[in-house]
């Protein structure tokens, strides 16, 4: 079993809206038994967040959440000529009404993405992700807020 730590800050800033969002989370992952290079982990994330959007009329909404998180990772076998390693996961997160709290309703976040390995225990990744909170906006609750959607990258560091 090894351990996953996992943060990420979110900055999504234009004309109309301001939205942050903070998350700090850990998993446990093992390796799926009878199939080479597939990684499962789950565990549980706890995102804080802060939208400011004047198209939906949502003036300063905080919301808090304690998703559950499962994340799926397939690394490819070695290739010839020293290539890097090269893996691809998905990631689900979900908390329902009893785990959002705040002007949430409910927490949703997919993501997918792609690494390659350039130098040991550093990975260079891009994906796509999607994350979605509900609130209760006029006169319908529990309305589908879409926080980001979009292409993202970055680094990635283990030891």
């Amino acid at each position: 079993t090894i351990y996953l730590a996992d943060f990420n800050f979110l900055n999504v800033e234009d004309s109309r809206k301001d939205a942050k969002l903070i998350g700090v989370g850990i998993g446990a992952t093992n390796k799926l038994e009878g199939v080479e290079g597939i990684e499962l982990t789950f565990g549980a994330k706890a995102i804080l967040a802060n939208i400011d959007d004047s198209d939906r009329e949502l003036d300063s909404k905080w919301f808090a959440a304690v998703p559950l998180m499962g994340i799926i990772r397939y690394t490819f076998p070695p290739l010839m000529f020293n290539i890097p390693t090269i893996s691809i996961e998905t990631k689900l997160l979900y908390a329902p009404g009893a785990l959002s709290f705040g002007d949430s309703e409910k927490y949703s976040e997919f993501r997918f993405a792609a690494d390659i390995e350039m130098i040991e225990n550093v990975k260079i990744y891009a994906g796509y992700r999607n994350i979605i909170t509900g609130f209760g906006v006029g006169d319908e609750n529990n309305e589908d807020y879409i926080f980001s959607n979009g292409f993202y990258g970055g680094l990635k560091f283990s030891y």
